[in-house]
């Protein structure tokens, strides 16, 4: 993500004697994110074709890839979430699979089976 969607107008005025680090419109947010960290800034100047653009936020830029990190994590739990009760229900199915009597009734249970195989297959991308 490109940090163009976080330029605010902010006075060039505050940057006429900068001397740390500044921006190019076209820098990626983890290149700004490395930026302010080695400036220690606040807010960094965005420059492009050497034309003051405004000024970059350090908090914008942390809330986004706090965001971003947040909503990853909550999709991989998730989908752990939907494995383990798929393990689950596997288990089940292979305790009622041994304790089945008759050849049908254990056909239908491996079918069942089979399907949450499946199931797992496509959460699992395999």
């Amino acid at each position: 993500m490109k940090i163009t969607a976080f330029i605010q107008k902010l006075d060039q005025q505050y940057f006429k004697d900068w001397t740390n680090c500044k921006l190019q419109a076209d820098d990626h947010i983890y290149t700004a994110l490395n930026k302010f960290v080695k400036s220690r800034a606040d807010f960094l100047p965005v420059y492009s074709n050497g034309q003051y653009k405004g000024a970059v936020h350090a908090i914008d830029i942390m809330e986004t890839i706090f965001q971003k990190y947040h909503a990853e994590r909550e999709k991989k739990y998730q989908l752990i979430k939907q494995v383990n009760c798929s393990l689950t229900k596997l288990k089940t199915l292979l305790n009622n699979i041994s304790k089945s009597t008759t050849p049908v009734q254990r056909n239908l249970l491996i079918a069942e089976g089979s399907a949450i195989v499946e199931e797992m297959k496509g959460l699992l991308k395999l």
